[in-house]
């Protein structure tokens, strides 16, 4: 009995370790996985938003000119 008890314990124990271990290479290799994927974005997306910002700020400048402070708040 004492010995169909500790075969049955260290199958447990193995099947265990051995999930434990796919599980923990799952989690390692999707962290990353996520990390390389936000660095080779941020490569990609920084200098487009840094062209896109520039282009938002010159435009709402250009209509602060020309439509609110020339139409609306004229000074003379």
């Amino acid at each position: 009995m004492n010995q169909l008890r500790d075969g049955i314990l260290k199958s447990y124990i193995r099947t265990k370790l051995l999930l434990t271990d796919i599980k923990g290479e799952f989690g390692v290799g999707s962290i990353l996985s996520i990390a390389v994927a936000l660095i080779v974005s941020a490569f990609v997306l920084v200098p487009g938003m840094k062209n896109f910002a520039s282009t938002i700020i010159d435009g709402m400048s250009d209509w602060w000119t020309d439509t609110v402070a020339g139409k609306i708040f004229p000074t003379s």
